[in-house]
């Protein structure tokens, strides 16, 4: 490469790395965030609203606790509109910046437990031995409990202003419906989330 080149590229360079650095420089980055979720997705409905809590560990931490609770409420069977659920989650956790917390945007991986109360009125395949006729709709209590592997992706809009989505898949290792254990099935959570960061 010609030297006149090598020069203009090294110049260049350093522009967008002094741009990015006073980028950054510019945000606070505050080891708090409060935040909602106007759209919160479960396993058992699609629509559903939530609240979060994250603080940083340390001001060079790549480390956070996070914690989570989310309201899940509608239909929970696309094939019949009469079945309903409704649940309040709790997803305590961590999580793990592998780039560190302190960029405009950052992406974060953790564990978290996951444990749920609530009702459902799905009769989960139950059948009248006499008739072999489903069970007629009677909301019955329901509980889970299991553990979920979160990523997520976060927007340091402003010093204040913090924008976020996350996805978390994992199984129940406890799932009851009116007493009955079900056994182990598929935990999902999602949520796009908008909040305050302090």
């Amino acid at each position: 490469m010609h030297p006149l080149k090598q020069i203009s590229l090294l110049v260049l360079s350093a522009i967008s790395y002094s741009a990015t650095a006073q980028e950054q420089s510019a945000l606070v980055y505050n080891r708090n965030i409060l935040s909602i979720s106007p759209v919160q997705i479960s396993e058992n409905t699609p629509t559903g609203v939530g609240i979060q809590y994250e603080r940083f560990l340390g001001a060079d931490s790549k480390l956070s606790l996070y914690l989570p609770v989310a309201y899940s409420f509608g239909h929970s069977n696309p094939c019949d509109p009469d079945i309903r659920t409704r649940m309040l989650y709790a997803y305590p956790g961590v999580k793990f910046y592998p780039a560190g917390y302190k960029h405009k945007v950052t992406y974060a991986v953790g564990p978290s437990l996951a444990f749920g109360t609530g009702t459902t009125n799905c009769n989960c395949g139950e059948l009248v031995t006499q008739t072999m006729e489903l069970k007629p709709k009677e909301y019955k209590p329901k509980t889970e409990m299991g553990v979920l592997i979160n990523n997520s992706v976060n927007v340091q809009a402003t010093n204040h202003v913090y924008i976020g989505s996350e996805i978390g898949l994992g199984a129940t290792y406890l799932n009851t419906v009116g007493g009955r254990n079900l056994g182990t099935d598929i935990m999902l959570q999602m949520n796009l989330k908008v909040g305050y960061r302090f």
